[in-house]
């Protein structure tokens, strides 16, 4: 395998691994499936989890700190 393939082989399994928790996290605010079973903290969690914006707003997690960020 080449580099560029493997760095393909490399995104696709990303790709498909950051789905696969989009959408369990989507069937957790779904009250017609996961939705009923956990707490309106996991709901609110996993909301600001697929609006990425909220995640860092004051440098839109260019900082790469993340939780550390020093601009919360």
């Amino acid at each position: 395998m080449t580099d560029i393939e493997i760095m393909r082989a490399a995104a696709e399994r990303i790709t498909a691994h950051n789905v696969a928790l989009r959408s369990f996290l989507l069937r957790l605010l779904d009250p017609d499936d996961l939705g009923h079973a956990v707490t309106p903290e996991v709901r609110q969690k996993a909301t600001v989890l697929l609006s990425m914006q909220s995640i860092c707003p004051p440098c839109n997690n260019h900082c790469r700190q993340g939780r550390d960020c020093p601009n919360r």
